[in-house]
């Protein structure tokens, strides 16, 4: 993850992310609610099915509450299911199954509020609506935000802006 320094709180986030190769297809996304390596929401974009790490790594968009308690393992990013250290918030049956598509640009909006984080990601291809849906959780009511990729060559984020509810 590469984080910005400003600790937001009740803001509205806009970027957007990009893959710009064919030859690929692991996870991006980003983090916010960022309290420490230890402790952030992370938002995880996966493009195809893969049996990887011992688990499945299910296309589409995992939300996820990290919380480490433990030294970190690969299935706490990989999997889109609980370790010691994560607890899946949303899976793709409740975000999306869709994975990004190669060489696309996708705009992302995040209205991060005290107690829910709306998230909405758009295709600038077409303008279709790709995932909307609500984190209806508080854990970390403000936080740092940050780019996010897990062994995902060539991917792009940005440029995000903030600005208040």
């Amino acid at each position: 993850a590469f984080i910005c320094p400003i600790v937001h709180q009740e803001v509205r986030i806009t970027g957007s992310m990009v893959v710009n190769t064919a030859a690929d297809d692991d996870l991006v996304g980003f983090v916010w609610g960022w309290q420490n390596m230890d402790q952030f929401y992370l938002l995880s974009w996966k493009q195809t099915y893969q049996n990887w790490f011992g688990c499945n790594g299910n296309a589409g968009i995992t939300v996820k509450l990290v919380d480490r308690q433990d030294p970190y393992v690969i299935q706490d990013f990989a999997c889109d299911t609980d370790t010691p250290n994560v607890t899946v918030l949303m899976t793709p049956a409740e975000t999306t199954t869709q994975g990004w598509i190669d060489n696309r640009t996708y705009d992302v909006e995040v209205l991060y509020d005290l107690n829910q984080t709306e998230i909405t990601i758009t295709d600038t291809t077409n303008m279709n609506v790709v995932a909307n849906f609500v984190v209806a959780d508080g854990t970390y009511p403000s936080g740092q935000f940050g780019t996010y990729d897990f062994s995902q060559e060539q991917a792009c984020n940005g440029p995000w802006q903030s600005s208040c509810l």
